[in-house]
This record gives C-alpha cells, structure tokens and sequence, in this order.
C-alpha cells in the first residue's frame, strides 16, 4: 500500500470536547465497503483503565488484518491529579503494548492544557497528546 501522507495533527476531539461523529451512517450507506489501508484509534485506549490495556491491545492484532498501519492517539497527563477517563498513558506503555507486532514512532507531542479548559478545571498542571504510528513488523 501507498504510505499515509502524514502531517501535523491539531489537538483532538478528545482533548478540546468535540464529539461530533465522523463516522458513514451504516443506514445510509448499507452496502459501501472501503478497502481498510489503515486505522485511526482516536479515543480508545485512554478510555481504558490500565487493567484492560493488554487486552485490548491483543484484541486489535486479532480483529484487523496485518499489515494495517493505525495513527493512535494518546493523552498523558500525571495520573494522580485526575481520575480517568480519559487516562494518562505513556509512551513507555504504548511501546510495551504494541512492540511485539508493531514498530511504535512518536510522531507527534503537543502541550495542549490551554486549549482544554475542562482539564485544567480537575486540576491538571500539563496535558500532552501525543501521535504515533503503529506499523506492522515484517
């Protein structure tokens, strides 16, 4: 496949509160099936508390084919001044997590506390989202 043109990202719906969907309407458009050349984990793995990560993590390897390339978003923040969701992770346990089948590159890392004001409303100091690309080991 061709690669993904990649470029910087601005924060996150997750960061800034937008949740609108960006999602194809399965009633509108039932019989459209796009060719997967790869994958956005916008919001899914700091939805997730530690305990569930792993497990997620395998459940991706088996749900997607393999040579599917994903962007995945994180949040990293100090965990002990805010309880999750959304929760911190970090880049060590994004690495840990996706090393055996994945090459993990940072691609992107943004203070983004000041364009979140709900965050620092529960008290957060800093708030980084951070990009990486996920792409499959050969």
């Amino acid at each position: 496949p061709a690669p993904l043109p990649l470029r910087p990202l601005p924060p996150s719906r997750a960061a800034t509160g937008d949740r609108r969907r960006w999602l194809p309407r399965p009633d509108r458009h039932p019989r459209t099936v796009i060719p997967l050349a790869g994958l956005l984990a916008l919001a899914s793995l700091i939805a997730l508390p530690p305990r569930l990560r792993e497990d997620y993590a395998h459940r991706m390897g088996q749900l997607f084919p393999s040579g599917i390339r994903t962007l995945l978003i994180t949040l990293e923040y100090p965990q002990e001044e805010m309880d999750g969701p959304p929760f911190s992770v970090s880049d060590a346990e994004v690495a840990a997590l996706f090393r055996h089948r994945h090459h993990c590159t940072l691609l992107h890392a943004e203070d983004v506390l000041q364009q979140a004001p709900r965050f620092r409303d529960r008290g957060l100091t800093r708030l980084y989202e951070k990009v990486f690309l996920l792409e499959p080991r050969r």
